[in-house]
């Protein structure tokens, strides 16, 4: 028994021997792992963060656009109403325009009576 424990023993001291350099020493394989392994990691935390990002981008335009097209609304309904109120203007204007025509008749015709009764008075009458 004692040669098969010096045996075993003797085994584990060989093997932690020859494992002992390897430990110590990282070879390009476990090298290249390790910075795979990084970037992967790294490249996850980008993409959450791109996502993060994405996320508020993405809300401030929703919340922009119902802005606008609320915005557009109130634009079109105050425009049509104002179109309303120049087409009613404009009836006015026109009404307007046709009184002031018969008016400016009105005062040529009296202007003229007035110059044919002047002309018809009596001197005496010149007065008026």
């Amino acid at each position: 028994m004692k040669t098969t424990a010096a045996q075993g023993l003797l085994v584990f001291v060989a093997i932690s021997f020859f494992s002992l350099p390897s430990a110590l020493h990282v070879t390009p394989i476990q090298k290249l792992v390790t910075m795979l392994e990084e970037m992967s990691r790294q490249g996850k935390d980008a993409k959450l963060e791109e996502q993060k990002q994405f996320s508020q981008v993405k809300q401030f335009c929703d919340d922009t656009s119902v802005d606008t097209k609320r915005s557009i609304e109130e634009a079109t309904q105050t425009i049509e109403s104002l179109t309303a109120e120049v087409a009613d203007h404009e009836v006015n204007m026109k009404r307007l325009t046709k009184e002031i025509a018969g008016h400016d008749a009105d005062v040529d015709a009296y202007t003229g009576d007035k110059k044919s009764c002047n002309s018809c008075a009596h001197p005496r009458d010149a007065r008026l």
